[in-house]
């Protein structure tokens, strides 16, 4: 028997259970037999791309930039001894932290960023006192560096502005 045969024989079987399990169940034929074959089943699938569309949208992904002034930027430097277990050997190693405070309106976010690797990006390009685009979005705050990519720190702070 050739795999043509076994096919049309398996084809043919499974559409004489669906005719028994209709004829056995009544009910059965009233219902559509996919949610795209009635309007509800339609309009239910265009309401959930609705919705998906408009969670993935840049307006639903937090506020957008706005201009900030680049106030201050610090560093800092820690030490940590870490121990290997099995050789018995301690290894210092120099963590940096850097604080950025931007002025948004009335409000100065000091945002802190721990580049992870020796090759993370440091933030020594910018200038203080520059204007920089900024994003504030909940606990992060997302500055735009001089070459176009986007720096994510977390803000550590927030401080009313003095008034001049």
């Amino acid at each position: 028997m050739s795999c043509a045969d076994r096919s049309h024989r398996q084809k043919r079987h499974a559409c004489r259970c669906i005719m028994q399990f209709k004829e056995s169940n009544p009910d059965f034929s009233k219902m559509p037999t996919s949610p795209h074959a009635s309007f509800e089943g339609r309009l239910f699938v265009v309401l959930i791309g609705v919705f998906i569309s408009a969670l993935c949208s840049p307006a639903a992904a937090g506020t957008q930039y706005q201009a900030g002034k680049l106030v201050s930027i610090t560093d800092s430097r820690s030490n940590r001894a870490i121990s290997n277990s099995q050789s018995g050997s301690v290894v210092t190693v120099t963590d940096v932290e850097y604080r950025l405070s931007v002025q948004v309106g009335d409000m100065v976010y000091v945002g802190s960023y721990w580049p992870r690797t020796v090759w993370s990006y440091s933030p020594t390009d910018f200038i203080v006192n520059d204007p920089v685009q900024v994003k504030i979005d909940g606990k992060h705050m997302y500055i735009k560096r001089p070459d176009g990519k986007e720096l994510k720190t977390t803000v550590i702070q927030r401080i009313r502005a003095a008034n001049p």
